[in-house]
């Protein structure tokens, strides 16, 4: 498979994905960021992958190049690599892929206030 190389390793497209048929979530953002939205993932993330699905975050799985640079800057540690995704929270792995699979991609950093 070929994908484009960030400098990070391969990013894979959409369409190679879904031929293996399943949707790798490189970063799953869960409950503790509901109501939150503190945003500071965003400002750090490199490639934008990061998008408002209302309550919440997500992370665009095919987007992301799995540089890590938005766990730390999570000040809920709401953001796992999808392996590391505690067992209360797993039910949040499918829901970011629906949300990546539904919502549009609109990357817009808000004021808050």
């Amino acid at each position: 498979m070929r994908g484009l190389d960030l400098g990070h390793g391969p990013v894979l497209g959409l369409s190679s994905r879904v031929r293996l048929g399943r949707w790798p979530m490189p970063h799953v953002i869960c409950e503790p960021c509901i109501g939150v939205k503190d945003r500071s993932c965003q400002e750090v993330c490199p490639v934008e992958c990061i998008y408002d699905a209302g309550e919440q975050l997500y992370i665009h799985p095919d987007e992301c190049i799995d540089c890590g640079a938005c766990v730390p800057a999570c000040p809920v540690n709401a953001i796992y690599p999808e392996e590391d995704v505690p067992e209360k929270w797993r039910d949040y792995v499918e829901k970011n892929r629906l949300w990546a699979q539904t919502l549009p991609n609109v990357h817009v950093l808000e004021p808050q206030g």
